[in-house]
């Protein structure tokens, strides 16, 4: 170990800084003077992003970050895995109690505000927020969808054989757990000042595929919206990927939802692919929208439109993926806005119909050369993306 003693502190960094994670955590318990020079760099890259599940032991663990002195500031993000423990149910029962309480059969936006919406004060959730008060650059908090929390690998195999993902237990009982996570991601936002909060954004779960197909669940917009916080938060970004089943799109809560975060400037909606119909967004209006992203695969490119003019005075960046040229005059009227709209940068992720844009001829010359343009920077890239729209409605339609 005479080598690693006797190197500079500069290059030690370096070293680590190519390294694998594991060959860097093995490193650092071979020589104290490397556990010492790199421990800020290992809480950096280690503890960045600490994924949850609320249980004593993965609380525990995040507890144990917050108390040291130099890992808590490295944590950036907290995860919190939608799993239950199905044999006490965390007291998560709560809402189902007093939907009896209140006689309410059906949890609409306007009755469920005479309901008590908390989660249980259990010894480990107030360990949890003694934990968040600790953590003084945790600015990110999510529900994920991973599948491997801390202090999972913990747990014996009959603890494993107990714990549920959300939506594989019955169904209200789902809905109940699901809401009120989400809404405690909202009040912690409120109570701690924390700017993001993402609600399955991470689409990617690392699941085996069932049939080829992840079955891992979105929430409901309709469930988001019934978690709306009772303070204004602080929140500036909000990534949410859901769905609208069974309900249509809630217009109203969503606005009132969204009036909870006037300091909000970045959104980013994304819509699970078993969501099978189109979604009507709410007439909605974010006073500070600087960035938008939406998913517009089941949007209507009028509806697109409609929400962009209405923020055109704040917009800097929109990213929408998926889009599906099959109403082409309608994404002429999309890309004349943005060409209206100068300085404003524009990301479009086309959703490419192989088999066609390979045919020969000029149709498929032009498709082929519209799908390479996905950044427009400049005016220069809408007004082009707009003439190759227009020629190749002309073909479409005149031939």
């Amino acid at each position: 170990m005479t080598s690693i003693q006797e190197m500079p502190n500069e290059l030690i960094l370096m070293v680590v800084g190519e390294v694998s994670l594991p060959t860097f955590a093995a490193l650092r318990q071979t020589c104290r003077r490397f556990y010492q020079v790199t421990i800020w760099t290992f809480g950096r890259r280690y503890f960045h992003t600490r994924n949850i599940m609320l249980h004593e032991q993965s609380v525990q663990n995040l507890v144990s970050i917050a108390d040291h002195s130099v890992l808590a500031s490295c944590v950036r993000k907290v995860g919190f895995t939608p799993m239950v423990v199905t044999r006490d149910w965390l007291g998560f029962d709560e809402e189902c109690k007093a939907r009896q309480s209140y006689e309410k059969k059906e949890m609409t936006f306007q009755n469920m505000q005479d309901i008590p919406q908390r989660l249980p004060s259990t010894f480990f959730m107030l360990a949890l927020e003694k934990a968040f008060e600790r953590l003084p650059n945790c600015n990110t908090i999510s529900v994920t969808n991973n599948q491997r929390p801390w202090g999972r690998g913990k747990l014996s195999f009959f603890q494993n054989r107990d714990i549920r993902n959300y939506y594989e237990i019955h169904e209200s009982e789902a809905q109940a757990f699901i809401r009120y996570l989400i809404g405690y991601l909202f009040s912690l936002s409120v109570k701690y000042g924390i700017e993001n909060v993402e609600i399955f954004a991470d689409k990617v779960c690392h699941k085996p595929l069932v049939r080829g197909h992840c079955n891992c669940k979105s929430v409901g917009i309709y469930d988001v919206c019934m978690a709306q916080p009772a303070a204004v938060s602080k929140l500036k970004s909000l990534k949410m990927t859901v769905n609208a089943w069974p309900r249509a799109w809630p217009n109203d809560a969503f606005a009132q939802l969204l009036s909870c975060f006037p300091q909000l400037s970045s959104l980013t909606l994304d819509f699970d692919e078993g969501t099978g119909e189109n979604l009507y967004f709410s007439k909605f209006k974010i006073p500070r929208l600087k960035e938008l992203t939406l998913s517009c695969k089941l949007c209507h490119p009028s509806e697109l439109v409609d929400i962009i003019k209405r923020h055109e005075e704040t917009l800097e960046r929109v990213a929408l993926y998926d889009a599906q040229l099959e109403n082409l005059p309608e994404w002429l009227l999309v890309m004349d806005v943005f060409c209206q709209m100068s300085g404003i940068h524009v990301y479009i992720g086309w959703h490419m119909k192989t088999p066609f844009i390979y045919r020969k001829g000029l149709l498929s010359q032009l498709y082929r050369e519209l799908y390479e343009i996905s950044e427009l920077k400049d005016d220069n890239d809408k007004r082009k993306v707009r003439g190759l729209l227009h020629q190749i409605n002309d073909l479409v339609n005149h031939g």
